[in-house]
């Protein structure tokens, strides 16, 4: 009998099993009508087994792109593009089970990627499934509950002085060159300095304005007002980045049909995140130096600032435009590295103060 009466509790009940075999069942019903009533609806719920992830992902994709706002919307169909459709099972949607999101999480930690990524991959399923379920595409999310990878010590990679400053002595191309001025020299990232345009840059001032940044998606680029974390910020140049701009600047205003839209890296549209990408590890590999990413220019300029100038730790942070907290958690073993050199600092301290102490007594005899 598919409706009953549970005698423990004295509620009413329904259960069946559906055309796949699966046992449906639901309890605490007051009456027997509400338990028929709630069985009927659940009997009409029809799963699509012709649905698909794809299906429901561009679903949401055309939502993002028509209601949200692009740094979304990118950001969602960057996350599928890039790790999770390289891993996605070839099957309809009502099969995934709990699982196979974890082999993926799995498999994507595996090849090489961090563990952070691994959790959005699992955030962005969940977020198909739930959407999936609201739809009666499928009955159930079988990621709910699945936990996230607890984030593994990774140490960042950065290049030393000596390194970096090969990379740009070895570049021959002037607008490389610069370009890799301005990422050792200044800290900013990828997509903000390719957003860069000639009005940014303030000579008066001798600082550069990151207001915007370059996200890619659909195999094309869209400029974003504002930074990756929201705050827009200037960076001040050095007098030697300041010159190199501007010899640069002198070259590009000979363009035809310059304009200071134009964009540093780019002239009409920036310059394309895979060609910088594959030319920075060509300019890695003739300097000689460890193959690293190109946001290693972000880590080295903390690292310099850190090890070679009075800054604070406020300061840096300020200057690349992060939180203290931020920063502190991110290049927690830059500012490790010199650990000890406090004990040290502080030794000789003392020791210089002691003989200036004797000295002045000796003087008193």
């Amino acid at each position: 009998m598919a409706v009953f009466k549970d005698k423990k509790t004295n509620k009413w009940c329904y259960e069946y099993h559906d055309k796949y075999g699966k046992h449906i069942k639901k309890r605490g019903f007051k009456t027997k009508r509400d338990a028929k009533n709630a069985e009927s609806e659940s009997r009409k719920r029809i799963i699509r087994t012709d649905i698909t992830y794809i299906n429901v992902h561009n679903e949401i994709l055309q939502i993002y792109k028509e209601h949200s706002s692009k740094r979304s919307y990118c950001e969602f169909e960057s996350i599928h593009r890039n790790h999770i459709a390289p891993l996605l099972l070839n099957q309809p949607l009502y099969k995934y089970e709990r699982y196979d999101c974890e082999m993926m999480m799995r498999a994507a930690v595996k090849s090489g990627k961090s563990t952070n990524i691994a959790n959005k991959i699992l955030k962005q399923m969940n977020t198909v499934f739930n959407y999936a379920v609201r739809h009666d595409y499928v009955d159930r999310n079988p990621f709910a509950g699945i936990p996230k990878l607890k984030h593994s010590k990774q140490i960042t990679e950065y290049l030393s002085y000596a390194e970096f400053t090969s990379v740009i002595d070895h570049e021959e191309n002037t607008m490389y060159r610069l370009l890799w001025e301005v990422a050792f020299w200044t800290g900013m990232r990828r997509g903000e300095i390719l957003a860069l345009t000639w009005n940014d840059v303030d000579y008066h001032n001798s600082r550069i304005s990151v207001n915007k940044h370059v996200v890619y998606a659909d195999k094309k680029h869209t400029v974003v007002k504002g930074r990756k974390n929201k705050n827009s910020y200037f960076v001040e140049m050095d007098q030697e980045l300041e010159n190199s701009i501007k010899s640069f600047h002198d070259i590009k205003k000979l363009t035809a049909g310059y304009s200071d839209d134009f964009y540093l890296f780019g002239d009409f549209r920036p310059l394309p995140e895979e060609t910088l990408r594959r030319r920075f590890k060509c300019a890695l590999k003739i300097a000689g130096v460890k193959n690293v990413h190109f946001h290693s220019a972000r880590h080295s300029h903390v690292s310099f600032l850190y090890n070679y100038t009075d800054l604070s730790i406020q300061e840096i942070a300020r200057r690349i435009g992060d939180t203290v907290e931020v920063t502190l958690k991110v290049y927690a073993h830059i500012f490790e590295a010199k650990k000890g050199t406090y004990s040290n600092a502080i030794s000789s301290a003392r020791e210089e103060l002691e003989r200036s102490s004797r000295g002045g007594k000796d003087k008193t005899k």
